[in-house]
């Protein structure tokens, strides 16, 4: 509760208004002529309520002395506001006035989708408030980072050019990429020059004749027992005397050249050595010979097969299809020789084991009769030749699994689709771009902002729907209770389809308002020009109390409402005397409910009608006014509001007979708005008992109707047509525009007339 206002300065009017502390109640009123300062008062609690110092700062007394400085004192603290800043905000304030309706209901002829959008935040309240805060706290982070990944779209877009965004920041990671690539671009070029690389042969698999050297180690192992044991004996004891073992080859070449009893060698008779030739020719007989000459085959068979040219070929075979392997179809198929054979090491190793059996051979020639000795040694060069054997032929199923390869990459190839290549090897540069420094971390950015984004987008709709459970609960409850405050005021229209949209992101308050069973569009005057609108079938009054009915309703519906400080200013602004009445129980109403209510007006006699026929404590009241004070600025003072009624009973006397006497520089709006009120409040003091609670001209007209005849109200009735003439005129002129939004034209003749019959009435029949 507002204990007190301690000090006001330098604001507007108010620029020393203060001059002591004056006293709030649980329903303080302040009553002040029009452009007083009310206005003034009513900001500077908004300031206080939104904790926003800019309020004040504009109206900061233009040609005052002091500083804009004030100081009230609330539940026990003290809230100040100096230096252009208040030490605290007290939001517990809750305020109807001008601004809360061009704010949240209508401006002018029209309901904007701003103020639908106030309305909403208004209706929902702290608790909805805070829902409604999450989804506009999401909405503008969202807005944010859209603006953050718009502006970085552009760069993206240019380094992933010609390849959609999402396509390009989608491409995964790759450690092996640079090979990859270098092994595309190799395909490529392979397909490029396709015709020359298809020119190039296969492998060639090494062609070799091979001895058989396990018929070479029996040939050495054979000994020819078969000759004769004398004939051996012989043979053997002689060329052990007269030669050595390696003369038996020549003994039996010689042998073969006896044609006569004459030797070949020396010339002499040979009849002497009969029987030692007889000897040598049993032991070189056809065994001998046989096994003589297959010694010496498998020599020219070795000789031949294992001679220096075929190994030389064999040797260049293996270097060919090196040099072929090595710069065309490596590069093709990506593969090795599992048993690769190096040219000259082949060549080498089958020399040594042609040398080494043909050294064999020369021996067992040498001596053929006798079995070759050491023959463990043969067998390790055979082991070894096997051995290599086994390579050539594994070299060989090498050879032609490659060529296979080959010729089915060849097929490849000149079947391959140049373009599709091209776009594959484009596609893993974009991804080696992409994962490269400075483009990795620019995309890791844009997709963070968009996972960001996404991220809060389901946290908005999250909020949103709980804002929209809430809402709907809430909404129900607010249309039952605005229809039944518009029942209260007689309005003529209710509200129907209440719901909430959203517009551009952000959500607002949807209705409308029926009126006798139709429907009226919200929207601009401009919409309204060709069918009935708010604009130009809403009048004054009846907008007027739509916003109230609004500020009501929703206090009423507040939980909090008994810790809330109402401030209403002019609350029956445009208001007929039945809604001025309605409206006074509303606020009767509001005040027990409320932990404050503070209530500015410039009608006296509306705010005592409010304390009496409300029945209302008079302990819990404190009364001021707005009044002038030196050099036309405001002060707060103590208020009588029965002599303000009186006073202002004078002012419109005194400004009518001003009028009729010299209506030069008076205002013709100000003198009609001066005749009914001049009228009632003569009605009212004359006939105080019979018009007791009649608050307006119009209800006194009921009343005299209704009088019975001993009524003191008779003595009025030959003057009641006059009276009602008054009341419709004024009525019509109470508003700035008529009903189609046109400026009321005042006729001085005319006005003149019933300023005249208005004299006539309150100086006596």
């Amino acid at each position: 509760m507002i204990e007190k206002i301690i000090k006001i300065k330098g604001i507007g009017l108010l620029h020393d208004a203060i001059t002591r502390a004056k006293k709030f109640s649980k329903i303080t009123i302040f009553y002040g002529e029009n452009a007083r300062g009310k206005s003034t008062l009513t900001t500077i609690f908004s300031s206080l309520a939104q904790n926003k110092p800019s309020i004040i700062a504009v109206r900061e007394t233009l040609d005052g002395t002091q500083d804009p400085e004030v100081e009230f004192r609330i539940d026990n603290a003290n809230y100040l506001y100096k230096n252009g800043n208040w030490n605290q905000g007290c939001k517990n304030i809750v305020i109807f006035d001008s601004v809360f309706v061009n704010d949240n209901v209508y401006s002018g002829f029209e309901v904007s989708s701003d103020q639908r959008r106030s309305l909403l935040e208004f209706t929902l309240g702290e608790q909805g408030g805070a829902l409604k805060d999450e989804v506009d706290r999401l909405t503008e982070q969202i807005a944010k980072i859209t603006y953050e990944i718009r502006n970085r779209t552009g760069e993206i877009e240019r380094m992933s050019d010609p390849m959609p965004i999402g396509d390009y920041l989608n491409l995964p990671e790759d450690t092996d990429i640079k090979r990859r690539i270098q092994q595309r671009e190799t395909y490529y070029q392979s397909v490029v020059n396709v015709d020359a690389i298809c020119a190039n042969p296969t492998l060639s698999p090494i062609i070799l004749s091979t001895p058989d050297l396990e018929k070479v180690k029996t040939l050495l192992s054979v000994s020819l027992l078969e000759i004769s044991e004398e004939a051996r004996t012989r043979v053997i004891e002689h060329m052990n005397a007269h030669m050595n073992e390696q003369n038996e080859q020549w003994i039996k070449e010689g042998l073969s050249l006896i044609k006569t009893e004459i030797c070949p060698f020396c010339g002499l008779d040979l009849k002497n050595a009969a029987q030692l030739i007889e000897l040598y020719k049993q032991f070189f007989d056809d065994s001998y010979k046989n096994h003589q000459n297959d010694l010496q085959e498998q020599y020219e068979i070795i000789s031949d097969n294992l001679s220096d040219d075929a190994l030389s070929e064999v040797s260049q075979i293996c270097i060919n299809n090196e040099r072929l392997y090595s710069s065309v179809w490596r590069k093709q198929i990506t593969r090795d020789l599992e048993h690769p054979i190096l040219g000259e090491s082949i060549k080498t190793d089958l020399t040594l084991i042609r040398d080494s059996v043909q050294k064999f051979l020369d021996g067992k020639l040498a001596k053929p009769t006798i079995a070759t000795e050491n023959i463990e040694i043969f067998n390790s060069v055979n082991e070894r030749y096997r051995r290599i054997l086994s390579k050539i032929q594994q070299y060989n199923t090498d050879v032609q699994s490659l060529n296979t390869t080959i010729e089915g990459t060849k097929n490849r190839l000149k079947m391959a689709d140049r373009q599709q290549i091209s776009g594959n090897l484009d596609l893993l540069r974009q991804q080696q771009k992409r994962h490269s420094s400075p483009n990795k971390e620019l995309c890791e950015q844009y997709v963070t902002l968009i996972q960001e984004k996404e991220s809060l987008e389901e946290q908005k709709k999250a909020a949103r729907a709980r804002l929209e459970s809430f809402t709907n609960v809430l909404l129900g409850r607010y249309e039952d209770e605005m229809n039944r405050y518009l029942d209260c005021f007689n309005a003529g229209f209710r509200i129907v389809d209440f719901d909430t949209s959203n517009e551009k992101g952000l959500p607002r308050m949807k209705y409308h308002l029926k009126v006798r069973n139709q429907k009226l569009v919200l929207g601009s005057q401009k919409q309204d020009l060709e069918k009935p609108g708010f604009s130009n079938t809403m009048s004054d009054g009846d907008k007027r109390t739509l916003a109230f009915s609004f500020f009501m309703a929703k206090n009423n519906l507040d939980p909090e409402i008994s810790n809330k400080i109402v401030i209403i200013d002019d609350p029956m602004s445009s208001l007929d005397q039945s809604r001025q009445i309605a409206t006074q129980i509303a606020l009767k109403s509001l005040a027990l409910k409320s932990n404050q209510l503070v209530l500015l007006s410039h009608d006296p006699s509306f705010l005592q009608s409010f304390l009496q026929n409300g029945n209302i404590d008079p302990t819990l009241v404190s009364v001021y006014e707005i009044k002038r004070a030196p050099n036309d600025y405001s002060s707060l003072e103590d208020c009588d509001l029965e002599e303000c009624i009186q006073t202002v009973y004078k002012k419109n006397y005194q400004l009518i007979s001003y009028y009729i006497n010299d209506p030069r520089d008076i205002d013709k709006l100000s003198v009609v708005r001066a005749i009914r009120p001049l009228i009632e409040a003569n009605l009212r003091l004359r006939f105080q008992d019979s018009l007791k609670g009649a608050n307006s001209l119009g209800i006194m007209i009921r009343l005299i109707k209704e009088s019975s005849p001993d009524s003191p109200l008779r003595k009025i009735v030959p003057h009641l047509p006059k009276i009602e003439r008054i009341n419709s005129y004024t009525t019509t002129h109470t508003h700035d525009t008529n009903a189609n939004g046109a400026i009321q034209q005042i006729n001085d003749v005319e006005l003149k007339r019933y300023a005249i019959d208005a004299m006539v009435i309150v100086q006596g029949f």
